[in-house]
């Protein structure tokens, strides 16, 4: 029998490795944005040289994942029309129909929950409930009563729910740091959440303990909320809006600004980016072996952005 058409299957693999590419890019933009911009180098040379990268390097990139980008929905779009000129009956069964909207659905892109929530204020929402935040840890460092324990409980959950949103964002975005900053929110969150609950038990003992660990995890929360606050203001040049990224380059950078010995710092930045890289491979092999968490996890990301647009307009 004479084959006429294209083959649906190798159209679909060329737009998954041309999806790949573009992300593969798109990485490399970003990396190569942040060495360029937190570069050693003072003076109207430098200037000049990010000048000129941003406008012929960095736009360049962007016309090339344009175009890459034009290319996989063309790709797409030429094996879904394939598939139903070579379906005479209209379609094949229910099975089929979920496993092709699976192959071709198109994760979200998120700006973490402050950000999907409140779209260019996200900055802003992150801001002000940090500061919340931060103040009813100071409130549960004090024997102020069950009210004061309840507010602190209230606090706990709700980041501790956030962490979750913005944790499994960045597993989809192939963002080990981001997958990093939630972890860590959500467990000095939650040994907050303990500490509180074990104090609120009527003995002595479990008193002093909640007292003493609800004290060590509300300043310990303080802080990495300033930290949070400091990096998301300043994505170029503190651990590329990473806090736990920010902690781990520390070291390297306080080495370079004692001695001028930047050895440790570029040894530091090769071994992270490294480990980003490997795991973003992960995240979409993962993700491409079980291809309903995408769908699963953009679920909340939906309702976010809808009480967003309902809410706030």
């Amino acid at each position: 029998m004479t084959f006429l058409g294209a083959d649906t299957e190798a159209l679909r693999a060329q737009a998954e490795l041309t999806d790949t590419r573009a992300r593969q890019l798109d990485g490399l933009s970003l990396r190569l944005g942040i060495a360029v911009r937190t570069a050693t180098w003072i003076g109207p040379d430098v200037e000049r040289f990010r000048e000129d990268f941003e406008s012929r390097v960095l736009e360049r990139i962007e016309e090339a994942l344009e175009d890459l980008r034009r290319r996989l929905e063309g790709l797409r779009r030429e094996a879904e029309e394939q598939d139903a000129a070579s379906d005479g009956d209209g379609g094949g069964s229910l099975w089929d129909t979920i496993t092709q909207w699976l192959e071709d659905y198109e994760p979200l892109q998120s700006d973490g929950f402050w950000g999907d929530l409140l779209g260019e204020d996200g900055l802003l929402g992150l801001d002000i409930f940090a500061g919340v935040t931060s103040a009813i840890d100071v409130v549960g460092m004090f024997d102020v009563g069950t009210w004061g324990d309840v507010l602190n409980i209230v606090g706990d959950a709700s980041t501790m729910g956030i962490a979750v949103y913005d944790g499994l964002q960045a597993f989809q975005d192939g963002d080990l740091f981001g997958v990093l900053d939630a972890a860590i929110t959500y467990n000095i969150n939650g040994l907050d959440l303990a500490f509180t609950t074990v104090g609120m038990i009527p003995h002595p003992v479990t008193k002093l303990i909640g007292g003493i660990g609800g004290i060590a995890t509300g300043a310990l929360d303080i802080a990495w909320n300033g930290l949070t606050v400091a990096t998301a203001h300043n994505p170029d040049s503190v651990g590329g809006g990473s806090p736990s990224r920010a902690l781990l380059e520390a070291p390297g950078d306080v080495v370079e600004m004692l001695t001028g010995w930047s050895g440790l710092r570029e040894g530091t930045d090769t071994v992270l980016d490294g480990a980003q890289d490997l795991f973003q491979d992960s995240s979409e092999g993962i993700r491409d072996a079980v291809p309903i968490l995408d769908p699963i996890i953009d679920g909340p990301q939906r309702i976010v952005e809808g009480v967003g647009d309902l809410v706030f307009g």
